[in-house]
């Protein structure tokens, strides 16, 4: 499973922050953890584009899960995400860079 996360918004170039992990390079414990997380968050059905309410200086996730040959892409607004979904937001946002995707 490999997982791109970048999240823009907020106030400035600052704010910006993505990663780029390849799950079957962490150690077990964290690669369990994050197939759980995508699997809690029923990432491949969730849709393309989650709505949320317009919100001055909010952020905007955007998450792509590759896995066993598929490939999903959900962008949604902090005000979408709740239980799992952010859940996994949080995970990855422990893991991810200042800046755009490397």
């Amino acid at each position: 499973m490999k997982i791109e996360f970048l999240r823009t918004g907020g106030q400035g170039p600052i704010s910006r922050r993505s990663a780029s992990i390849d799950v079957s390079a962490l150690p077990d414990a964290e690669a369990r953890e994050a197939e759980q997380l995508v699997a809690s968050a029923r990432f491949f059905e969730l849709p393309e584009k989650l709505e949320s309410q317009p919100m001055p200086d909010s952020f905007t996730y955007q998450i792509t899960v590759e896995q066993d040959g598929d490939s999903h892409t959900v962008e949604a607004g902090q005000s979408a995400l709740s239980g799992p979904l952010h859940e996994l937001v949080n995970w990855l946002m422990s893991r991810a860079q200042p800046g755009p995707p490397r």
